[in-house]
């Protein structure tokens, strides 16, 4: 079953760290569009398909979000929307670049004045896809006796989100527009979600922003973003098996912007941002696939990564922690027992495992991957117990129970109530139900930590573990993390 963990670097104090038949729709005016959403006869109305900013097309590819452009009449809000192009997905159906939409569920009897706390979800996909789109909110707004909003967002992601060059820089190219998507969505939140005219009766002092694995890492980089200057997009931060990958700086990236345009048939132009603008979606999405890092032959399983900018990232992450520069609210971070089961090589030798290892952080030496090998070792021994065990508890499991009707398992309501009580109070012990126990403070002279099983317990972080995260912890700027 999931375990689920508190981080802490040094200097980070951590607090904690079929669908309902349907009625007449709801409407909302926003100013810039009238949207009608659906009574989900659940206590509960749902909005999805909610533009949050114009489409991303033509001259506003790899720029910053832009405001959603002014609609008239009544646009329906009661089917999902496009998915943002994933690398390597192709054309398959339901992906586009004009993907940039909230999904909505709010308390029905929601009025002017209310102030419901906002549960704001940023999906994974490793920055090179939205790998959960559309995720039903309504099933935490019912654990949270539809006394919550739940918010949650598509962004651009691959070559269209994380596309980068510091020479193309010069000439009009936003990079990590993928965080300035995320970026501003909280932003719509401070300025609609509460308005007198609208129905969300969401609360914008009272915003929680939640992820998992680069939803997760997402989190952890509005921590730190603008070298953790304070804002009031959000006031707490729940992160489960958050994704750290290599972020590089944006100058040691021109290789990937050329590569991408290459393939896009704009290498040899002598503007080739602008044909890159002037592309069809077709073309672009075909061309954005994976990649090797230079001097590797195997694809990285993550090219496309958010990048140091000396903007919303100033510095590497591990670094920014340390120094204490991060935004200051409670905070939890998770993981599962079985982190890197689904990503880890098919190897069979030392050999093969420190070149899978550098294809992911070409960064690494041979020094790095011996004492890499040495912390974890293999035997090409196969169990009958390793057989059962499978992928084990793997990368963001839990959320199978956190999304999920109460009834799926003992321990789907317990985990819904720890979030959904963190999210209303900033603290997952204040509205507990029957089996849940108190998940304590993180204190680093304790490290202690709640440990989800089939029973819930609390249990000290074992020593080989501590000492694995100080050897990560060692090599974590070298990796550019």
């Amino acid at each position: 079953m999931p375990r689920v963990s508190t981080f802490a670097g040094r200097g980070f104090a951590l607090a904690w760290w079929s669908y309902p038949s349907v009625h007449a729709g709801p409407i909302v005016d926003l100013g810039y569009s009238i949207y009608e959403g659906t009574d989900l006869g659940n206590g509960q109305n749902q909005f999805i398909g909610v533009r949050f900013a114009a489409p991303p097309l033509g001259e506003l590819r790899w720029k910053k979000p832009q405001p959603p452009l002014t609609t008239t009449g009544v646009q329906q809000a009661t089917t999902f929307q496009s998915v943002c192009f994933g690398v390597g997905q192709g054309l398959a159906a339901g992906l586009s670049e004009d993907c940039l939409f909230l999904n909505i569920w709010s308390p029905a009897d929601s009025k002017p004045g209310d102030k419901f706390p906002v549960f704001f979800w940023i999906q994974g996909g490793g920055y090179e896809t939205n790998a959960n789109p559309n995720t039903n909110g309504s099933v935490l707004v019912t654990a949270a006796d539809n006394k919550m909003v739940f918010v949650g967002l598509n962004y651009r992601v691959g070559a269209f989100g994380f596309l980068n060059s510091e020479i193309e820089r010069s000439k009009g190219l936003d990079v990590n527009v993928g965080l300035f998507d995320q970026r501003q969505a909280l932003e719509w939140l401070q300025e609609h979600i509460s308005a007198a005219s609208i129905l969300f009766g969401g609360d914008p002092e009272q915003v929680v922003i939640v992820g998992a694995s680069a939803g997760a890492g997402s989190v952890a980089l509005h921590l730190i973003a603008f070298g953790g200057a304070p804002t009031n997009l959000f006031h707490g931060a729940f992160g489960v098996s958050p994704f750290f990958p290599s972020q590089f700086r944006v100058s040691e990236l021109e290789w990937q912007f050329n590569l991408f345009a290459s393939r896009a048939g704009c290498g040899t132009s002598p503007d080739p941002l602008e044909c890159l603008r002037s592309q069809n979606s077709t073309t672009l999405q075909l061309a954005n696939a994976g990649m090797a890092f230079p001097g590797r032959t195997n694809d990285a399983l993550f090219p496309f990564i958010p990048a140091i900018d000396g903007d919303i990232l100033v510095d590497f992450p591990y670094r920014l922690f340390e120094e204490n520069r991060f935004v200051k609210v409670p905070t939890v971070f998770g993981d599962d027992t079985d982190e890197g089961t689904e990503f880890v090589a098919n190897a069979s030798s030392a050999a093969e495992m420190a070149s899978f290892f550098m294809d992911q952080y070409p960064q690494l030496s041979e020094a790095d991957t011996n004492a890499i090998n040495a912390l974890y070792p293999s035997f090409n021994v196969l169990t009958a117990a390793e057989i059962a065990a499978g992928i084990g508890v793997s990368h963001t499991s839990d959320l199978s129970f956190v999304f999920a009707p109460p009834e799926t398992s003992p321990l789907t309501p317990i985990l819904q109530a720890y979030y959904t009580s963190f999210v209303r109070t900033l603290n997952p012990n204040t509205l507990p139900v029957k089996g849940s126990i108190v998940w304590p403070q993180f204190n680093p002279s304790k490290n202690e930590r709640i440990l989800l099983q089939s029973n819930l317990t609390v249990e000290t972080v074992p020593q080989s573990q501590r000492d694995r995260c100080i050897f990560w912890k060692g090599l974590g700027i070298k990796m550019e993390q």
